[in-house]
């Protein structure tokens, strides 16, 4: 048998034989606090505290337990009490038939749901420090695990703190957590932050990544040949294509509909005229995409984009066209369009007869 932590944290309680843990204290694995072992009342202390402090973080008199069955097989028990979870509305739906002092599993299918996350959420029902223990480390899970237990205003504050913080390694959590809100009540908090995330992969991450150089950093960099000190300067060729490895990185571990997005969106910044740089780029994605199992500096095991299915071929397919503009002399320049596209194995040899008809042209 174990103590858990006093502060509250997540550690092991009393480990029954089929291995799930309890987050409780020496308070609710041995019954409830008495003078003779160091207990005290102070009434002084608010409300809130005490049902904080001692009820939810030493599980005092409580009388339910709900086990969380997590989706990478973990388990943890919390102690409760009924009056007070049913603050939030899936709770209260799942006790509202329940008797007294029973034990309730819940099934979760989020792999974004983590123990830490249940154990804040949980407190704030009883008026715990909720803003205090919100960091970008934990933003994502705890929006998702605000979404699992229906609590309005962690989801809110987790969403604002996640958008606001958002780093390259960050992308593939926040896109997993948002899909799996689209059947929730918070769909459409799901589809306003995925525009921000959007917005951040195509326009702030190349920019921060100094991903393609324009016309200006051109310049910069050859005025940099000719002196050697500016060699080093962020606008220089090497820093450029190490900002473009880093941006397909990340590029080709997003799910196709998102990765068709940035590539084809008027918004990166990649000049129009400069229709080749977007396509080479689109291309490398596509062949990296082709090795997702490899390694990745904003993916791990667990946040992966979807690979190339089985059957299916990626595209990136490339038209021409003219329109004016400053970069000749008689003043029209060569534009263009690049598309994503998929297709399963039955219709790229289709795809392969015919792909000059599908790229429009542009006047």
């Amino acid at each position: 048998m174990k103590r858990a932590s006093s502060e509250g944290t997540i550690a092991s309680g009393e480990t029954p034989s089929d291995g799930v843990s309890t987050v409780a204290s020496s308070a609710s694995l041995f019954g409830p606090p008495t003078a003779d072992k160091g207990f005290a009342h102070n009434s002084s202390e608010s409300i809130t505290d005490y049902l904080y402090k001692t009820c939810f973080l030493q599980g005092y008199l409580s009388d339910v337990n709900v086990l969380f069955d997590l989706e990478d097989g973990d388990r943890c028990t919390f102690l409760l009490h009924a009056l007070i979870i049913t603050r939030s509305p899936m709770l209260d739906a799942l006790f509202r038939n329940t008797k007294k002092g029973c034990s309730v599993m819940v099934k979760v299918e989020s792999r974004y749901v983590t123990r830490e996350a249940l154990r804040i959420v949980l407190g704030h029902l009883y008026g715990g420090p909720t803003q205090t223990l919100l960091t970008s480390k934990n933003a994502l899970s705890l929006l998702a695990a605000a979404c699992l237990l229906d609590i309005e205003d962690i989801c809110t504050w987790s969403a604002g703190h996640a958008s606001s913080h958002l780093e390259p390694e960050h992308v593939p959590r926040f896109l997993g957590v948002l899909k799996s809100m689209q059947d929730t009540k918070y769909s459409e908090l799901a589809k306003s932050l995925k525009q921000i995330v959007l917005r951040y992969l195509v326009k702030d991450l190349p920019t921060q990544l100094q991903a393609f150089a324009t016309v200006e950093d051109s310049q910069a960099s050859e005025q940099g040949s000719e002196n050697p000190e500016n060699l080093e300067s962020p606008e220089s060729p090497g820093n450029t294509k190490r900002g473009e490895k880093a941006l397909q990185d990340i590029y080709s571990g997003l799910d196709f509909d998102i990765l068709q997005h940035c590539v084809e969106s008027p918004d990166l910044p990649i000049r129009p005229e400069n229709v080749k740089t977007r396509f080479d780029f689109a291309k490398r994605v596509i062949e990296a995409r082709k090795t997702i199992g490899g390694h990745s500096t904003c993916r791990n095991s667990n946040d992966r984009g979807a690979s190339v299915g089985a059957g299916e071929e990626e595209y990136v397919v490339m038209s021409f066209g003219f329109g004016e503009g400053p970069a000749s002399e008689n003043g029209t320049v060569c534009m263009g369009a690049v598309k994503l596209l998929k297709k399963t194995a039955r219709q790229s040899r289709r795809f392969k007869k015919a792909s000059s008809c599908l790229a429009p042209k542009i006047a």
